[in-house]
């Protein structure tokens, strides 16, 4: 999978739109926290950090099984996801802002149950947004008009699966420049499948007590904005911002997304 996109992550670089990988950049707050995608790693906010530049502090840990981390995609699950990003979190001084894309959603959720005083606000991108009980595989049954979910392909073995390649350009970042988005597949990986299954656990003492803000991406192709509206308005947010963009807006409007959390850090230093 992502053969097609070789030259995505040189090209950004040389283009200055990413920086040289850097979990944290020490300045002063806030502090972010960002949870990628599915496929992806921690490297897929090198372009919006540097965009927010040095006002602020930056985590950008892998989940297991994804960037840098081996672990085997049949040894992770949702829990271990979730142990990852809250480790990452305890190692903050005072709170972070927790931000969230497409199934990253599903972790944060999960590790705000774990850790709640340590985070001073949820933002999901274009993320999943689920309530108690329920997990990604619920969140997309009966999902007809997403092209990512629409060209899923599992492996022969059942534990990871991927999007085709000849769907994938339209499927996630259709507004990016075909030959930069041609440029990830090193850095892109087949996903597993067990945490898609898991169901989140989560409480109103916990994970009900933190602020939370939505991002929705009018022009995502795969998770349609008609169901990012329908997670978020089943529950509390603070407030939504709308960017016009595919599912990848920190490569497709960078400065966008990052005026957005700009704000909800603001808010949430008022």
């Amino acid at each position: 999978m992502f053969r097609n996109l070789r030259q995505l992550i040189p090209a950004l670089l040389t283009a200055g739109i990413l920086s040289v990988p850097a979990t944290l950049h020490a300045s002063e707050n806030p502090h972010y926290t960002f949870i990628h995608s599915a496929w992806m790693g921690g490297w897929q906010w090198q372009g919006l950090t540097q965009e927010m530049g040095d006002a602020a502090q930056y985590a950008t840990p892998d989940l297991p099984a994804h960037g840098s981390d081996k672990t085997a995609p049949s040894d992770v699950s949702l829990a271990s996801y979730a142990e990852t990003v809250a480790n990452e979190i305890n190692n903050v001084d005072g709170k972070t802002i927790l931000v969230s894309h497409s199934f990253g959603g599903v972790v944060a959720s999960q590790t705000a149950e774990m850790v709640p005083e340590k985070i001073a606000a949820l933002v999901y991108v274009c993320a999943f947004m689920l309530p108690d009980g329920a997990s990604f595989m619920d969140a997309i049954n009966g999902v007809e008009d997403s092209v990512a979910l629409n060209n899923l392909q599992f492996s022969e073995d059942g534990t990871t699966v991927v999007i085709k390649d000849d769907a994938l350009h339209s499927a996630v970042g259709h507004d990016v420049p075909l030959d930069a988005f041609a440029a990830a597949g090193p850095y892109l990986v087949a996903e597993p499948v067990g945490p898609l299954g898991e169901a989140v656990s989560l409480s109103a003492e916990n994970y009900g007590s933190i602020p939370k803000y939505y991002v929705e991406c009018t022009d995502d192709r795969a998770i349609p904005v008609a169901q990012q509206r329908g997670m978020y308005e089943a529950q509390p947010v603070e407030a939504v911002y709308s960017l016009a963009t595919s599912h990848l807006p920190m490569f497709s409007n960078v400065t966008g997304l990052a005026e957005a959390l700009q704000d909800i850090a603001a808010r949430v230093n008022r």
